[in-house]
């Protein structure tokens, strides 16, 4: 009975939170955000939309792979937390994404070094042997974080990621019955062989081994999915990875669903209404999403980074806001552009370290002092 399974969930959480263990995993760094969302939690799908080279990768990188990690591999983890993130990184190299984890974690160190400059790439630069023991240094926390994320940059299309997830989430756990009996994962694949959908029908619901076990695929970016036979267009192979594919690992498989969403390019252009700039033309929105705009009504979040410094406005917000001159392109603005679960269009400040990837909020423009302002 649905209603039961969802008692139960309801009452495990409230048991679990009297016990003074977490939910979800929580975003140590962001205060301030997480008490809107509260982190990363399962069966959610969340997209997350900039315009082009605004740093869309890096706030994903940054919240649901590098904060996810520091909270599951610290002694705050006392709910036991356990994660696997499938990675498909459509538009770089695992190569060139481990090099970013590097360089974030050098930054930790003290030491700012970007993945460029790692390869001694330019005529007037050449890696010193300290920097290159302090990356030698960190090759016992790649190895950990390697286990529980995995970059594949050799899968494209919306099947494929769709059937790495469900093999991964299948490995982890077991398909039910109404009666809640166990249904064979042999049985299932054969069932799937012979496209028997009848047999198919019988798995009503699917859980982990491990009540703790979290999966969150992340694919960057979707416009960049190559389309398959029967989808033919971008278009298409957008709306159905995000239509049947997201929805199924989130819902059927509890995934915590992350895609990266480009906004066109049109929409950083200045539009201007008697002679002043339209500054809400500008921000991140839903018609604004590249190449379908559907995938809005299937996700329970959307999430957009605003960098005001591009369009060269002096001060954000208009009145009383922060010193862009000042900030320069350092500041990101952090929004929610669409919560089907709570308020939308609740922003956070941020600052920006576009080298390494890292980002922490800031206080409020009343509050800062520009002069002292570090990272």
């Amino acid at each position: 009975m649905i209603f039961r399974r969802v008692l139960d969930e309801i009452s495990s959480n409230q048991g679990r939170r009297k016990e003074g263990k977490l939910n979800c995993i929580p975003w140590l760094d962001m205060p301030k955000f997480s008490t809107v969302i509260p982190g990363v939690q399962k069966e959610k799908y969340i997209e997350v939309s900039a315009s082009p080279k605004v740093g869309k990768t890096k706030i994903t990188d940054f919240m649901f792979v590098h904060q996810v990690m520091k909270f599951i591999l610290s002694d705050k983890n006392t709910s036991n937390f356990k994660i696997k993130i499938p990675y498909f990184s459509l538009e770089v190299s695992k190569e060139q994404k481990i090099r970013e984890v590097i360089s974030y974690k050098l930054f930790e160190k003290g030491i700012e070094l970007s993945p460029q400059n790692m390869l001694s790439l330019f005529n007037d630069y050449v890696l010193s042997d300290e920097l290159k023991k302090n990356i030698e240094s960190i090759e016992p926390y790649i190895e950990e974080f390697e286990k529980h994320v995995i970059y594949i940059d050799n899968i494209r299309n919306s099947y494929g990621i769709y059937k790495y997830v469900r093999d991964l989430c299948e490995s982890l756990g077991k398909h039910y019955d109404k009666e809640g009996n166990i249904i064979e994962l042999r049985s299932i694949l054969n069932a799937r062989e012979n496209k028997d959908e009848k047999f198919l029908f019988k798995m009503d619901h699917f859980k982990y081994n491990d009540s703790e076990q979290y999966v969150e695929p992340i694919t960057d970016h979707i416009s960049l999915l190559n389309p398959q036979k029967d989808e033919g267009t971008v278009h298409n192979a957008i709306n159905n990875f995000s239509n049947n594919h997201c929805l199924s690992m989130r819902d059927k498989y509890k995934c915590a669903v992350i895609n990266i969403h480009q906004q066109v390019a049109t929409q950083e252009e200045l539009k201007y209404s008697n002679g002043k700039l339209l500054i809400d033309t500008l921000r991140p929105s839903v018609d604004g999403l590249a190449d379908s705009k559907y995938t809005s009504k299937d996700v329970n979040i959307l999430l957009s980074l605003f960098a005001p410094y591009r369009a060269k406005i002096p001060k954000y917000p208009i009145y009383d806001g922060y010193d862009i001159n000042k900030l320069g392109d350092k500041y990101r603005e952090l929004a929610i552009v669409l919560n089907r679960d709570g308020g939308s269009f609740i922003n956070v400040d941020l600052l920006f370290n576009g080298a390494t990837g890292h980002f922490k909020e800031l206080p409020k423009p009343s509050e800062i002092n520009y002069e002292a302002l570090k990272f």
